[in-house]
């Protein structure tokens, strides 16, 4: 089915600043002309291809971050938890959406990049900054959209194998009975995680072993979709996923832990598209349920917490003429949420409008403005307006510059864990600046970002002396710097292609207040925000052989608010060889990767080792029959 029904986005000019794929409709005399992305160019936003995907097919969310982007990755080890900073913004002020539907939790705001793993997605998006302001609030760093579209009839069977009792298995069927569309996937993984490391706590640094840090993931999708015309078509996608997690405790410590994590989700989306004259109208709905149960036994510690949402999104896009572009969308989400942690189930209600104008001028010119509002709780957030401009000298450069105002109210843990809730806690809120350079050619993208903001209401958790932590407006912060990337894609001949790609973040987190002038905080750069981080990649093709490798460097993070101790810089190299085997209707594909071949003793985060060199081969079965 055309894209053009799948996923509106920008007009002409989004094509002409990102150079991706699109598709045409002709609708009377007007010619409306679609991306394959769901935002707009204006702002900086990062996006992978089909190869990337089919590369890392057998990893988690985090993992490609960590390779193919300059986002910092928290990570807490491997299938440990892992969360994501853009811009050195906090792991609450980035936001993930499933097809349009925020994922974070409700009530720490946060979410698990280690719990997503690819094999259930078909395609993501980095939305840096202000560019998250048309998902929705509380993205003061960015966001993160997967994405689901794939119906391509065919079966593939996934297994792998790797390093400290690593298994993988993964199936995916896609059928096609006429105007019905159906999708399947199914997904397993389990990792003893008993990896050596050095411990730089005790004399000696003596070898010793990680334990209690086995990692057991399982998940299943089922996809319809239903064509009721070449202008209408209905999507239910119905997602389950559960982990069970030891979590080893900090190499500093003495003794063994048992400390142990399940976390389990059931997430459901009904969407409907209807394609009309000269518009787009999109409609979805969902319900999401998080379960986290966390113990520990020798500690006769048992605590659990369960989520439910309900969430709406309706959207319409109209194509006037003069390349002239306007866009409503209206959303509303009701949470409910029970722990230990809570006196009483807790319920938040969000009703969300935003609308967005754009308009492109001749060939060279494009500019948009949009502004959001939100009502949470019966509490106004303050309006959330954007301003964008495009230029566009020439067919390969383009200038973009823009101003947003974003926020993000407070979690509800932020505002009822008991004890050290506040509920008088205000919403944490910034303006951010953009300023951008690309230049392209049929082989080679070059993009240059600078960014700058200012967040006030910072909510910070610190200790009282009722002996209990609590949370604060305490913080302002300014965050500052570039980002720049390169892609470089060159076909030798018919058998043989060279691609590479790099990415790197400068990236400066300070901050400017603090609750005591005496603070050795003030003016500091935030804790684990790396002031350099970089990744690249290289892919050599010939023929159905195929050999390459990444790198991610990462500099020295501070661990302490007064700077005075930091994790020293590391860096990382790995590597791969593939082959592919054809068989008329059939395709074999091998894999064998190398992860960390320098065997760098390394830490993300103090006291969390994370694995050495360790190997993982793949094989991954298509059969594509043919098309009726």
């Amino acid at each position: 089915m055309n894209k053009l029904i799948l996923i509106p986005v920008l007009i002409l000019v989004v094509s002409l600043v990102s150079g991706q794929e699109v598709d045409t409709l002709k609708i009377d005399e007007y010619e409306v002309r679609e991306s394959m992305y769901s935002v707009s160019s204006p702002y900086k936003k990062t996006t992978f291809d089909s190869l990337t995907f089919v590369r890392h097919k057998t990893s988690e969310l985090s993992d490609l971050l960590i390779s193919e982007s300059s986002v910092f990755v928290k990570n807490y080890g491997n299938g440990a938890l892992a969360s994501v900073s853009f811009r050195g913004t906090g792991a609450t002020h980035t936001q993930v959406y499933w097809n349009g539907i925020n994922l974070n939790s409700s009530m720490n705001g946060q979410i698990d990049f280690n719990l997503f793993p690819l094999f259930f997605t078909d395609d993501a998006e980095l939305h840096h900054g202000a560019s998250s302001i048309s998902d929705g609030s509380g993205g003061l760093g960015g966001s993160v959209q997967l994405l689901n579209s794939d119906f391509k009839k065919g079966i593939n069977v996934m297994l792998a194998a790797g390093s400290f009792d690593h298994y993988q298995s993964g199936f995916k069927a896609n059928y096609n009975l006429g105007k019905l569309k159906l999708g399947s996937k199914f997904y397993y993984k389990s990792i003893k995680n008993d990896y050596a490391f050095l411990n730089y706590t005790k004399s000696g640094f003596p070898k010793e072993y990680l334990v209690n840090a086995e990692v057991l993931q399982q998940g299943f999708m089922q996809s319809f979709e239903y064509d009721f015309s070449t202008k209408s078509k209905l999507s239910f996608y119905f997602w389950l996923m559960g982990s069970d997690r030891n979590l080893p405790q900090p190499i500093s410590s003495v003794g063994v832990s048992d400390e142990n994590q399940k976390d389990n989700s059931k997430r459901f989306l009904l969407e409907w598209k209807k394609l009309f004259t000269k518009g787009i109208f999109n409609l979805k709905t969902s319900y999401l349920n998080d379960f986290l149960a966390y113990q520990i036994p020798s500690d006769s510690l048992f605590s659990v917490s369960n989520s439910n949402s309900l969430k709406s999104i309706a959207q319409y896009k109209h194509f006037f003429k003069s390349d002239f572009t306007a866009k409503l969308q209206l959303q509303n989400g009701y949470n409910e949420a029970q722990t230990d942690g809570y006196n009483n189930s807790v319920y938040r209600n969000q009703f969300s409008g935003f609308v967005q104008l754009s308009k492109k001028f001749k060939e060279w010119c494009y500019l948009e403005t949009s502004i959001r509002t939100e009502l949470i709780d019966n509490n106004f957030l303050p309006l959330m307006p954007a301003i964008s401009l495009v230029l566009l000298p020439d067919k390969q450069l383009s200038v973009k510059a823009n101003v947003a105002r974003h926020t993000r109210y407070p979690s509800l843990n932020d505002l009822y864990w008991t004890p050290g809730g506040n509920q008088n806690l205000e919403p944490e809120q910034g303006w951010m600046e953009e300023l951008g350079v690309i230049y392209q050619t049929k082989l080679f993208t070059a993009e240059v970002t600078a960014f700058n903001s200012y967040i006030e209401n910072w909510i910070l958790w610190s200790p009282t002396n009722k002996g209990y932590w609590s949370p604060q407006n305490i913080k302002e912060v300014n965050n500052y710097g570039l980002e720049t990337s390169i892609k470089y894609n060159y076909q030798i001949n018919s058998n043989c292609n060279f691609r590479v790609s790099g990415n790197y973040t400068f990236t400066k987190s300070i901050n400017k207040k603090t609750s005591s002038e005496s603070d050795a905080s003030l003016n500091k750069q935030l804790i684990y925000v790396p002031v350099h981080n970089a990744s690249g990649s290289l892919i050599f093709s010939y023929k159905k052989w195929m050999i390459g490798g990444n790198t991610n460097f990462t500099s020295d993070r501070f661990i302490n608010s007064d700077n005075t101790t930091y994790l020293p810089y590391y860096h990382l190299v790995n590597a791969f060889i593939a082959k592919d085997f054809d068989l008329k209707k059939h395709n074999l594909n091998t894999k064998f990767q190398v992860n960390n071949i320098t065997n760098v003793e390394y830490y993300v985060i103090a006291y969390r080792p994370m694995p050495p060199t360790n190997f993982m081969f793949t094989l991954s079965y298509n059969f594509a029959p043919s098309e009726k």
